[in-house]
C-alpha cells in the first residue's frame, strides 16, 4: 500500500507498510497543526518558516535538508539543488527537489521551485509516477510554468500544492487557473489517498483537501 496525505501548503506524508516520510512541515500559516506527528524520514526543501518547522515533529530518524543521495530501509531519496526564483536563486535562495523511490515508484516533491530545473537535473528525473508541484505563483512556479514542467516530466499523477486556500494567511494565486487548464482533474474530499487502490484516467491531476480539524 502507498498512502499520500496532504496537510496543506507543501506539507505531505508519504507512507508504505514500513516507512513514513514527512516533507516540508509548516508553522502557523493558517492550516491546522497536527499533534503528536512522528516519522522515520523528514525532508525540508529549504529554510523558510512555512517549510522547515522541524519542531512540529515529535520524532524522526533521518533529516534531509541538503542535496545528496540517501537510503533508509527500502527507500532511496535523491535531492537536487534548484532555484526558489527565476533569477538563479539570487532573490529567494535555493530549493531542493526530492526524488523519492518507494514501492518501486518515483515520487517527486518540488518544494518551493521557482524556475524550470536545469537540463542536467531534468535528465535525472525519469519515470515520474507522481509529482507534488507548486502552482500558486508569487514565490514559486505559476500555473503556466507548472504545466510546462509537467509536460516535460510527464508524470502519471499530479498533486498541486502551494496555492491560496480559505485558511492560508498570505496571498498566493488560487488553484482555479491550473484546474481549468488541467485534463482529468479530480477533487477528492479527503486529505489522503491510497494510490494503489484508486482508479483514474492518466495522467490524472488530483486535488486533496487538508484536514479542517486535526484531533
Amino acid at each position: 500500500m502507498l498512502k499520500i496525505k496532504w496537510f496543506g501548503h507543501s506539507m505531505w506524508k508519504i507512507s508504505n507498510d514500513i516507512v513514513d516520510i514527512v516533507i516540508d512541515p509548516f508553522d502557523n500559516i493558517g492550516y491546522p497543526l497536527p499533534n503528536d506527528l512522528t516519522t522515520e524520514i523528514l525532508i525540508c526543501s529549504h529554510q523558510h518558516h512555512d517549510h522547515n518547522n522541524i519542531s512540529l515533529l515529535q520524532h524522526y530518524d533521518l533529516l534531509i535538508n541538503n542535496p545528496g543521495n540517501y537510503t533508509f530501509k527500502d527507500i532511496t531519496i535523491v535531492t537536487y539543488e534548484s532555484d526558489h526564483d527565476g533569477n538563479n536563486g539570487l532573490k529567494r535562495g535555493k530549493n531542493l527537489l526530492s526524488l523519492i523511490t518507494i514501492n518501486n515508484k518515483n515520487i517527486l516533491h518540488c518544494g518551493d521551485l521557482g524556475a524550470i530545473p536545469s537540463k542536467n537535473t531534468l535528465a535525472s528525473l525519469k519515470d515520474i509516477y507522481a509529482i507534488m508541484i507548486p502552482i500558486g505563483g508569487v514565490f514559486t512556479l505559476d500555473f503556466h510554468l507548472a504545466l510546462d514542467l509537467i509536460d516535460i516530466l510527464k508524470p502519471q499523477i499530479i498533486f498541486p500544492m502551494h496555492y491560496k486556500t480559505r485558511v492560508l494567511n498570505f496571498e498566493l494565486n488560487t488553484i482555479d487557473s491550473f484546474k481549468n487548464a488541467s485534463k482529468n482533474f479530480y477533487s477528492i474530499n479527503n486529505s489522503f489517498i491510497d494510490l494503489e487502490s484508486s482508479d483514474f484516467t492518466y495522467p490524472a491531476t488530483i486535488q486533496l483537501n487538508y484536514d479542517e480539524v486535526i484531533s
